[in-house]
């Protein structure tokens, strides 16, 4: 996450770009400015989603800088 590798890259004094979610942002870590993003598509997601729930997978996904998760309680 973005906001997780941000304070060492401050205390470290560099100015430099930050990759978060393999890839999909990149982030300036002074500035803040975004570089680069992909978002997923809201369907996929969905689908993704829906396929985990059907399969009693532990699920995690990140909304912005928030981060979403449903631990799987069968198990």
């Amino acid at each position: 996450m973005y906001v997780s590798a941000q304070p060492y890259a401050l205390k470290l004094e560099l100015d430099t770009p930050i990759v978060a979610y393999n890839g999909a942002l990149v982030k300036g870590s002074s500035s803040g400015k975004v570089i680069y993003e992909h978002k997923m598509k809201i369907e996929t997601a969905q689908e993704v989603l829906d396929y985990c729930r059907e399969m009693n997978y532990y699920t995690q996904f990140y909304t912005g800088e928030n981060c979403k998760y449903k631990l799987n309680t069968s198990v």
